[in-house]
């Protein structure tokens, strides 16, 4: 990059959006490793700003879902003893990270070939804890 504001977005940090292929679908084919088709792509011409939207290309939603089980019992009259478990993404599900941006190198000159491709999971597997606490 330039440093320069070469897409005119009013920042230093954007790169020229790149013009969508009529007719492509961007998820045909979408996979867990192919997230999105970066064939739905091409380069803008020199000097104009591309027609994709911005904000087009989605991520794989993050699932997890949590449980805590809690159960108290009265020792005393102001004593208790509280137990729990603690179950995090108690389904196991794999969540899958960001798609690698950008259909074409950072010069414009040609595709990249990494582009839709996840490479990363994110969160954490199951994971499970217990607790013993006395309240008094």
């Amino acid at each position: 990059t330039t440093g320069f504001d070469t897409a005119l977005l009013a920042n230093n940090f954007a790169t020229p959006r790149p013009n969508r292929v009529a007719g492509c679908d961007i998820k045909t084919n979408q996979s867990r490793i192919h997230w999105y088709n970066p064939d739905c792509f091409e380069l803008q011409p020199l000097g104009t700003l591309g027609n994709a939207g911005r904000n087009i290309g989605t991520s794989p939603t993050y699932t997890t879902v949590d449980l805590n089980l809690a159960k108290d019992t009265k020792l005393r009259e102001a004593t208790t003893l509280q137990f729990r478990a603690e179950f995090f993404n108690i389904l196991n599900h794999t969540n899958f990270g960001v798609p690698t941006l950008g259909a074409f190198n950072s010069s414009g000159t040609a595709r990249n070939s990494n582009a839709g491709t996840i490479t990363t999971i994110v969160g954490t597997s199951r994971q499970i804890q217990f607790a013993l606490k006395l309240l008094f």
